[in-house]
């Protein structure tokens, strides 16, 4: 006997059924479901290393100590020699507490370095800095021996900031603040030396 028609026209229809199904599991036109876009994080700061940044810090509150030893001796109408000496301080220094604190927000570490006169900021001070003690001190005296405790606080002071900046020029990463750090070596080291040729004449 031939099968019913119908019976045929019905297993005919579920084989292309199947058939369809597979079909548009395999279909390279069936797009995937998309993922969750990555978030990009915003660019941090650079970051300077931990001797870049501590040189920097420190260094700020020391060059506002010196400017204000300079500015102390200032007033105090001091001979030509220390007069100009102290000037020179004040012009060079000034400025560059400016630029550190640049470097500072660069390198991602603008919140050291705070605090005007005497150091008083949150950045690890270098050797050298003057007590408020020292500085009542220098405040107090006049003529001859205000000129004399000014030159030797400010050699201490210098010497501080050259050992300060060999360790940033044998230390340092970043090439901005070792740039730095030499000019403040090879300047105070040289100041260091004027200012002891003026002690030995007092």
């Amino acid at each position: 006997m031939r099968p019913a028609p119908l019976a045929v026209l019905l297993a005919a229809g579920l084989a292309l059924a199947g058939c369809g199904d597979a079909g548009d599991a395999g279909d390279p036109t069936v797009a995937p479901a998309s993922s969750a876009p990555s978030s990009t994080a915003a660019p941090s700061p650079a970051a300077g290393s931990a001797q870049d940044v501590a040189f920097l810090s420190g260094m700020v509150p020391h060059h506002e100590q010196a400017v204000e030893m300079a500015e102390l001796v200032l007033a105090k109408d001091p001979s030509p020699p220390v007069r100009a000496l102290a000037e020179r301080i004040r012009a060079a220094q000034d400025p560059e507490v400016a630029e550190m604190r640049g470097m500072l927000d660069r390198l991602g570490a603008g919140g050291h370095g705070g605090g005007h006169g005497g150091g008083h900021g949150d950045g690890a001070a270098h050797g050298g800095m003057m007590t408020e003690e020292q500085l009542a001190q220098l405040r107090a005296a006049e003529g001859a021996e205000a000129e004399r405790l000014f030159l030797e606080l400010m050699v201490e002071h210098h010497r501080g900031a050259v050992e300060a900046a060999d360790a940033q020029v044998a230390q340092g990463q970043d090439a901005e603040a070792v740039a730095l750090a030499r000019r403040i070596r090879e300047v105070q080291q040289a100041e260091v030396d004027e200012m002891t040729a003026l002690l030995r004449r007092l």
